[in-house]
């Protein structure tokens, strides 16, 4: 099991839900922030089965010369996945854990997965039930076996986390899961983005 360190910088749900779909990043800011190559990012970006889902507020390229534009929200998607696949999880699987934690509340339900995309089915907002947005001192517990995801408090042992798991999926055999620290993912992806001038 992994558990990603801890920031303490001010981040609230608030200030994110004024920018996170607004789209004004490039490519290489996306893959700066997620510290993965441009190229590799590209390469997720055009893989079959997909990696990384763009949603609609992403731009999409028009053609030699026109650049991708994508939002807060799918760089922060594309951080999850590039940490998720330090940590050995296959790209495939680190894209729909990804989407889960960035789109659907971590309801896998809410996804209609299909060849070529992911479509949501969420009513009235982007946030609905996002408790891991809406909480984001919180310790999201990625099961390698499905798609699903449990949220801790942040101060839970991980220990605790184990047993708790252990006992939701007692018709399995858990033996590890991933902890991923959102806010400390998140305040290191923001800080990245500040540090090339394209967040305030």
């Amino acid at each position: 099991m992994y558990l990603l360190g801890m920031n303490e910088a001010y981040l609230s749900f608030e200030w994110l839900k004024t920018r996170l779909d607004i789209p004004q990043f490039l490519l290489g800011d996306a893959a700066y922030a997620a510290d993965i190559p441009t190229n590799g990012l590209k390469a997720w970006l055009g893989r079959d089965p997909k990696v990384i889902w763009l949603g609609d507020k992403d731009t999409k390229s028009l053609g030699r010369g026109s650049a991708r534009v994508l939002t807060l929200r799918r760089v922060i998607n594309i951080a999850i996945v590039a940490e998720l696949v330090r940590l050995n999880v296959a790209p495939q699987k680190a894209g729909e854990i990804a989407v889960l934690m960035t789109e659907v509340a971590g309801n896998p339900d809410a996804v209609k997965w299909s060849k070529n995309e992911a479509k949501t089915t969420l009513p009235d907002s982007p946030f609905t039930n996002l408790d891991i947005w809406k909480n984001l001192d919180c310790i999201v517990a990625v099961s390698r076996t499905n798609n699903s995801l449990n949220v801790f408090p942040n101060d839970t042992p991980a220990i605790e986390i184990l047993h708790h798991l252990e006992e939701i999926y007692s018709d399995r055999n858990l033996n590890s899961c991933i902890l991923l620290n959102f806010r400390s993912l998140l305040e290191n992806t923001i800080s990245k983005l500040q540090e090339r001038g394209r967040l305030d």
